[in-house]
């Protein structure tokens, strides 16, 4: 769901449908990413390990309102499942370029095994996702 890249016909990258919560859970992330990088302490983990958390939890309802019958084709309404992270049948959406999204994905896949257990190399993995999170947005790392 999150790794597919597809471009339209004319080369331009395609956006994906994110729910609008999933979405700013993900850029709290964001954010507690680039605060513990620029000063990795126990308090900036904290802080980092409670974003993640708040993401799982999201996601987790996210599923949960997948697997349930609401909403669902058996009960007359039409397919849900268009938008990552939905919770219900009318989600606030946010369009985010397929590349970004992937590389949030990444991101996030990046701190969780900082926060696991920190190394030097799951440390340098995060700088490094931090990176390519900014190229996809043709920004560059704050540092």
């Amino acid at each position: 769901m999150f790794g597919r890249h597809k471009k339209k016909a004319d080369g331009r990258e395609t956006h994906v449908s994110v729910d609008a919560t999933l979405e700013g859970d993900v850029a709290k992330v964001e954010q507690s990413v680039d605060d513990y990088l620029h000063d990795p302490t126990d308090d900036s983990r904290r802080s980092l390990l409670a974003a993640l958390e708040a993401l799982d939890a999201q996601t987790a309802q996210s599923d949960a309102y997948g697997a349930s019958i609401v909403g669902s084709g058996a009960l007359g309404y039409a397919w849900k499942g268009d938008v990552v992270g939905e919770t219900s049948l009318d989600p606030l959406v946010d369009e985010v370029p397929s590349a970004e999204l992937a590389a949030q994905f990444e991101l996030v896949k990046a701190a969780k095994a900082e926060v696991r257990g920190p190394t030097p190399a799951t440390f340098a993995a995060l700088q490094g996702a931090v990176t390519v999170l900014a190229g996809t947005r043709g920004e560059r790392p704050q540092r």
